[in-house]
């Protein structure tokens, strides 16, 4: 199985880069960023602070990515959070809980063993993919953009949000 790991700053143009790949290829797709926004839903959404306290609310409700790179979709338990993860509450705290090694260590964990059951390629898009999280992976890709390159989309992201 390939493993083409995208990484680079926000707004550089991961994701549409990523999903385009994949959907070529007919491979799989992984937002990792998806996965630690939806954890800080979780954590936000059940008021948590320790990561004692979040990794037991995981283990409740496990996070689970479709892998479709025309639709993908994240689940917190049963619930779809697509939206939700995208919320500018969900935005200004992601980075406070993937701070935290041991949400790191798990999500990880989650993140290798999506990678490891992928039934043929896959590309995953996000931030340390080809340092951390797949350091053998067999093609690493680093997007860079212009800082008002990079403001334009995530503002016009945003924009989408909103409306």
């Amino acid at each position: 199985m390939i493993v083409v790991a995208i990484d680079g700053p926000s707004g550089a143009g991961k994701s549409s880069t990523a999903k385009a790949v994949a959907q070529r290829a007919g491979w799989s797709y992984l937002d990792t960023g998806a996965l630690y926004r939806a954890l800080t839903w979780l954590a936000l959404r059940e008021n948590l602070e320790s990561a004692t306290e979040i990794l037991a609310a995981l283990k409740r409700h496990p996070l689970r990515f479709v892998a479709n790179p025309v639709n993908p979709e994240i689940f917190v338990g049963d619930i779809c959070v697509n939206t939700e993860i995208r919320s500018e509450e969900v935005t200004n705290a992601v980075s406070k809980f993937s701070a935290i090694p041991e949400l790191r260590a798990e999500l990880l964990n989650v993140q290798r063993k999506f990678i490891a059951s992928a039934d043929r390629g896959i590309v995953v898009e996000g931030r340390d993919i080809g340092t951390v999280v797949v350091p053998d992976a067999a093609l690493k890709i680093y997007l860079q953009a212009d800082i008002s390159v990079r403001a334009e989309r995530r503002s016009a992201e945003i924009d989408a949000l909103a409306s």
